[in-house]
């Protein structure tokens, strides 16, 4: 129909004037975001736990490939989400090749990726 207009999102028109800052954006997090973030630190947190206990039980290169990613899987801090991506993957990688002992680990990575919202 001619005539129709639709606007989808913000639309703003200024008119002279100084000082003008931009748009202020009362908006909050979504409660699904809220409840995610603590179960999200939870399962990191026993990943890490569970990590530990593995790397006791790994030949010394793997141990090394852990240690080396429990600074960028931790929910602590500044961490890139394609590095923390990364070190889950190596350390799935680790406790997919060691058989049972390893799949605890496997299985919370896995509940990490879930709450992450990454697929493998």
């Amino acid at each position: 129909m001619m005539g129709d207009s639709f606007q989808f999102g913000d639309s703003v028109s200024m008119h002279g004037g100084t000082g003008n800052t931009g748009i202020v954006k009362h908006t909050a997090e979504s409660a699904g975001a809220k409840a995610v973030a603590p179960l999200l630190h939870e399962a990191v947190q026993e990943l890490m736990r569970l990590l530990q206990e593995l790397r006791g039980q790994v030949a010394a290169p793997s141990a090394q490939t852990i240690d080396d990613s429990l600074a960028s899987i931790s929910t602590e801090g500044d961490t890139d989400s394609q590095r923390q991506h990364q070190a889950l993957m190596a350390v799935a990688g680790i406790a997919a090749t060691v058989g049972a002992i390893g799949q605890p680990v496997l299985d919370s990575v896995t509940k990490v990726l879930a709450l992450l919202g990454v697929g493998q």
